[in-house]
């Protein structure tokens, strides 16, 4: 294999939201072990270490969820310290994350930056029908959230991109959905239909 990709559930299905159209609990919920909790170091560096083994003229970590962000930065800096410390060949070596983007931080959105991550951030439209889906553990609606991790990330001049999930709902609402969405700063959205069929 020329390129390799890896796609990553650090913290398996566990997830710090509770999206009404979430498919996760409920595939958690029929699983023989339900969730192995958060992925340790030991796993980390032996998935890091073997991905170099072999030569590629490319590795990508790509890192999705539940929720990514729950193992914490310090899981992420040491993703960087096993790279430096396995990839002897100077493999050129990519890194993307899914996040909902609650949980950036400062220090994350500067993280991010400085190792050319490319964040995919969760959000189906403005306030009123990203709300209507995306909701905390409280059942409250994540939009402020979620547009206060964007502006970190905007802030520090983080490549991103918009996952947009398309419901029933926002198909009344197309021309505002992609008039919102396109003002958030990038040009690549992706659209994921979930629809009645």
């Amino acid at each position: 294999m020329k390129h390799l990709f890896l796609l990553i559930k650090p913290a398996s299905g566990i997830c710090n939201m509770r999206c009404k159209y979430c498919f996760y609990y409920d595939v958690m919920d029929h699983r023989k072990i339900e969730s192995y909790g958060l992925m340790t170091d030991s796993v980390l560096e032996k998935m890091v270490q073997r991905a170099y083994d072999d030569h590629h003229e490319s590795v990508t970590f790509m890192f999705q969820g539940g929720e990514p962000t729950l193992v914490g930065l310090s899981f992420y800096q040491k993703l960087i310290r096993f790279v430096e410390q396995y990839n002897i060949k100077n493999i050129q070596t990519y890194y993307t994350i899914q996040t909902n983007g609650t949980l950036i931080t400062p220090e994350f959105a500067r993280f991010f930056k400085t190792h050319q991550f490319l964040v995919g951030i969760s959000i189906d439209g403005n306030q009123r029908l990203h709300d209507m889906y995306r909701r905390d553990k409280q059942l409250q609606g994540s939009f402020s959230s979620v547009k206060k991790g964007l502006q970190l990330l905007q802030q520090h001049n983080v490549d991103f991109n918009i996952l947009a999930v398309i419901t029933e709902e926002t198909t009344k609402h197309t021309e505002e959905v992609y008039r919102f969405l396109s003002n958030l700063g990038t040009m690549f959205v992706q659209f994921i239909p979930c629809l009645d069929s």
